[in-house]
């Protein structure tokens, strides 16, 4: 069976048209996530939870980029992003972010139990 010239060119365009309508929905997706986006810690956050595949929890990433210090949470970030085959990044986040946090408490606001 030989494809002729108009042939291909249908498939040209139906290419087109389903290539295109997932750049929608892509758009749309993102449009949703980043809709009540105000202040820069939301984005921050969002993009955070983004990063991490852990966008049912991006409420929490957005009040922890409010409330933690910038350079904690990238640090958090970046080491649970080169965890080596997490089952969950976010759970590996919480735990590096609770480290580094503790370390940065003065001796004597820190607890044996840890």
């Amino acid at each position: 069976m030989t494809i002729n010239k108009h042939q291909s060119e249908i498939c040209g365009i139906i290419g087109l048209m389903i290539r295109s309508i997932k750049e929608i929905i892509q758009t749309k997706a993102r449009r949703k996530i980043t809709k009540n986006i105000a202040y820069e810690f939301q984005d921050f956050g969002v993009r955070l939870s983004q990063s991490l595949g852990d966008l049912k929890n991006k409420s929490l990433y957005i009040k922890l980029s409010k409330e933690v210090e910038r350079g904690i949470l990238e640090r958090a970030r970046d080491f649970a992003l080169g965890y080596h085959k997490p089952k969950s990044k976010g759970k590996v986040f919480m735990w590096y972010l609770k480290e580094l946090r503790w370390r940065d408490l003065p001796d004597n606001e820190r607890t044996s139990s840890h």
